[in-house]
């Protein structure tokens, strides 16, 4: 099954009247066919003549699959999940941060719904899925304790850079560095801007289980067990 212009109003109706109690406005829906993505909501701002923003909220969805019915459903709530946050004025810091996440769940509990941050599906027309990739991830300690992650570019330099700045701060206590691949990145910014994102603990230790350290040795960044061997 393909994603239709009928389809995807009835579905959002349905939806909004069910499951967000009838409190997201309509929104433009768009077709594509695109293969990077099967959903996905935009949110497009216009001044007017005296300076304010009007948005326009836009649901687009690829007609490049051929999938179950009740995958097509699930990323129309999605996608309604991330409108309805939006709408809210309840934005998390990344695409599916812990907002997204909690609502998520809620909805998969109460209404027996598959809704996933990342759209994996089962069918074989699907390409939308995205692959995991390398990050190299900062674990900033802070004096109180807490700790924090920074998904950062895969230039040694910039990474080098980015540690010398953070290790100014006056709440930054230590840094280290992992060669990640854990989908668990994958919602966090890549850049050399300062702001870190405080993160539970246990998450990140799961995330990095299976993560390559890294160490900073001079003006060099190594593995560890590169270190060690030589």
């Amino acid at each position: 099954m393909q994603f239709t212009l009928p389809f995807i109003r009835d579905s959002f109706q349905r939806f909004n009247k069910l499951v967000f109690e009838g409190k997201l406005p309509t929104p433009c829906f768009m077709l594509s066919r695109a293969r990077t993505f099967v959903g996905k909501f935009e949110a497009r701002g216009k001044r007017d003549w005296m300076g304010r923003t009007h948005w326009n909220y836009v649901l687009r969805f690829s007609t490049a699959f051929d999938l179950p019915q009740e995958e097509l459903e699930d990323t129309i709530l999605h996608e309604m999940i991330h409108f309805s946050l939006r709408v809210g004025d309840r934005r998390d810091a990344t695409p599916h941060g812990p907002n997204f996440r909690a609502m998520m769940d809620t909805i998969n509990a109460r209404f027996n719904r598959h809704i996933t941050i990342s759209h994996k599906s089962n069918g074989s027309s699907s390409l939308s899925s995205r692959r995991l990739s390398w990050h190299i991830v900062g674990v900033v300690t802070f004096r109180n304790g807490k700790k924090g992650v920074k998904v950062l570019p895969r230039i040694e330099e910039r990474v080098l850079e980015w540690n010398r700045r953070v290790l100014t701060a006056s709440d930054v206590a230590s840094t280290q560095y992992y060669l990640a691949l854990h989908e668990f990145f994958r919602d966090y910014p890549n850049s050399t801007a300062m702001k870190v994102y405080v993160v539970e603990e246990e998450k990140l230790k799961e995330a990095l289980k299976d993560a390559i350290e890294l160490e900073i040795v001079g003006n060099r960044l190594h593995t560890r067990s590169k270190l060690q061997e030589g």
